[in-house]
């Protein structure tokens, strides 16, 4: 597909705005309110769009940048919306529109997680956080329901409430643009020399390596046994909530520096020995308690985990412990 020929035109004095925070904060999305997480990916959406022709006329339109999640910035796209605020208030009817069937289904049943387990009850649980969400998404930064334009207003859920009234419990916090800057000339200057001095963001901080790993070897008397990537993503995708709770990695392979093979020795271990790993630093836990953990290790099938890893070496860590229990 061909760039848009005003793309190019338009990517200059975008300045960031954080309209539904007193500061400037960028640790949610100022369209619908929700905060990162392994579901929602955060951006930054250019207002007017990069891709749209300002009309004739608008030269001096104030262009920003708003903090937004990556549905509220694709969803919005190419829409030629002149200000923040129009957009915002687009934004409400089309989340109406693209979740139109799941707010007329309604919530579930208090009764309806009474003697369900396993998947079949993290999956309901999962159905009534994601209604909320996209209710609280929809009113947030609304003073009035009215404000949406939107024919499936007074539409009926299942539960026969009026979608406008149902709204009405949602409302919460009004955007209010900042004042645009006198001296935007000045301050040009000043962001250029603020950007080569500017310290990079900070990384995500998530539970300490034992942590996590105690909340594997628990997952293995659960329902749902993690060993692989494919477990984990699969646990996230049903367990949004826990997720946050736990402080979990998206990727804890990368993140830790440590292959599943190598997590999955590591649980093995600690199941059978005991070891109360959050006790310890990733550093320790192997330099001391190394010998306690390959001292249980015997059921541990060497050749099953080479396989898996598919090469002919070993992790440094687990050939010191397979060397150190064939010596015994």
């Amino acid at each position: 597909m061909a760039a848009s020929p005003h793309r190019h035109q338009n990517d200059v004095g975008y300045k960031k705005i954080y309209p539904m925070s007193y500061g400037d904060d960028d640790g949610f999305c100022h369209y619908c309110g929700r905060p990162p997480n392994f579901r929602v990916r955060m951006s930054w959406d250019h207002v007017p769009a990069l891709n749209v022709k300002i009309p004739d006329g608008c030269e001096n339109l104030r262009k920003v940048l708003v903090r937004s999640c990556m549905e509220c910035n694709l969803v919005a796209s190419d829409h030629p919306h002149m200000t923040y605020v129009d957009r915002h208030l687009w934004l409400k009817g089309a989340y109406l529109r693209r979740y139109k069937n799941f707010i007329i289904a309604g919530r579930l049943p208090d009764n309806s997680l009474n003697g369900v387990e396993g998947r079949l009850a993290a999956s309901l649980t999962q159905h009534q956080e994601m209604y909320e969400e996209i209710l609280q998404a929809i009113g947030f930064g609304l003073a009035d329901v009215g404000d949406i334009d939107s024919p499936i207003l007074d539409l009926k859920t299942k539960d026969n409430i009026r979608i406008r009234t149902l709204l009405n419990n949602y409302l919460h916090g009004f955007p209010e643009e900042d004042e645009e800057d006198e001296e935007d000339e000045e301050d040009e200057e000043t962001e250029e020399l603020v950007k080569k001095t500017k310290k990079p963001p900070e990384e995500d901080v998530f539970a300490p390596f034992g942590e996590f790993i105690e909340f594997l070897t628990d997952q293995r008397t659960s329902a749902w046994p993690i060993s692989s990537m494919d477990d984990y993503e699969g646990w996230l995708e049903l367990h949004p909530a826990m997720s946050a709770q736990f402080s979990l990695p998206y990727n804890p392979a990368e993140y830790y520096s440590k292959s599943w093979v190598e997590i999955n020795c590591i649980v093995e271990a600690v199941e059978r020995s005991g070891i109360k790993v959050s006790e310890f630093d990733g550093d320790l836990y192997y330099e001391v308690k190394l010998s306690q953990i390959t001292s249980v290790a015997k059921p541990l099938a060497w050749k099953d985990v080479e396989r898996k890893e598919q090469v002919n070496v070993y992790p440094s860590w687990f050939q010191d412990a397979k060397d150190r229990y064939r010596n015994k």
